[in-house]
């Protein structure tokens, strides 16, 4: 269902909203959350690489693979294609652990893939 800013998305029995840039949000919301919000959140945000694995799986509406949320990375960012390796070694040592280490991500494996959730704002 679409609103005003941005569209709803079912994800289980919750409901996520995906705002399409960040004055869509601060439109919505405001200032104060971000100003009100630990130091941590901030740290992890400070990634442009954590901010867009977090948009990729909003965008994603459901689990992606590792493989897939790097394609779907270097796809976006434009990554040349020898580089790519090296971006999904960072991706899975660094920023996705730091995602799950703040309960921003769920990884898990199921049928030999290694699956990644996100988890900001369920209950």
């Amino acid at each position: 269902m679409a609103n005003d800013h941005g569209t709803e998305n079912r994800r289980g029995d919750a409901v996520t909203n995906s705002f399409s840039s960040l004055a869509d949000v601060v439109d919505r919301y405001g200032f104060d959350p971000f100003l009100d919000a630990p130091t941590e959140f901030h740290d992890v945000l400070s990634s442009p690489l954590r901010k867009r694995v977090l948009d990729e799986l909003v965008r994603a509406e459901d689990t992606l693979s590792v493989q897939e949320l790097a394609e779907r990375i270097a796809e976006a960012e434009r990554v040349d294609i020898a580089k790519q390796g090296e971006a999904l070694v960072r991706l899975h040592h660094v920023h996705l652990p730091k995602l799950r280490s703040h309960d921003l991500v769920t990884i898990y494996t199921e049928q030999d893939r290694r699956l990644i959730e996100l988890t900001l704002g369920s209950d």
